[in-house]
């Protein structure tokens, strides 16, 4: 078991997703996908944070999250709050691998995690001139689906 996280900037959304493997199975539960998130908590801010949204869902400190590499500053407010991050190792090509581990599990989305079905059916795939589909994304990749491939390109499996 272990969580992914996305930071995103408007109107791109900061995403955590838990994410469970059962043999070819992959179960993947959302855990929030919101806009306007901000990057580190200030005491008396109106504004929710990152870790405060945390806080409000309850998420279990010690827990593991595999986050975007480029949030330094919210990974850095996230593990003085008390959450265990750690950033994704990225590197040429990560993001075509990752989509191919994916995409060797039978993915089962739980009915609460909206805003990730509606990323997989929306999602395109990149074809060849003879239509055969090439492990690429097509165009802007979804914010949970990110997240997603962050966890499982550090799970170990």
């Amino acid at each position: 078991l272990n969580s992914g996280m996305d930071f995103g900037e408007s109107p791109d959304k900061t995403s955590l997703v838990d994410l469970y493997i059962d043999g070819i199975d992959l179960y993947l539960d959302e855990q929030f996908c919101l806009n306007n998130l901000r990057p580190t908590k200030i005491e008396g801010d109106t504004r929710m944070s990152i870790v405060d949204k945390m806080n409000e869902i309850k998420f279990q400190k010690g827990h593991r999250i595999i986050a975007d590499s480029s949030g330094r500053v919210s990974i850095i407010d996230m593990v003085q709050h008390g959450f265990t991050v750690l950033a994704v190792k990225k590197y040429p090509g990560s993001q075509k691998d990752g989509i191919i581990k994916m995409r060797a599990y039978n993915i089962h989305i739980t009915n609460r995690s909206t805003n990730l079905k509606q990323e997989i059916e929306s999602w395109f795939w990149k074809q060849d001139p003879n239509g055969k589909i090439i492990p690429e994304p097509d165009g802007h990749e979804p914010d949970s689906l990110v997240a997603v491939r962050y966890a499982l390109q550090m799970s170990g499996l």
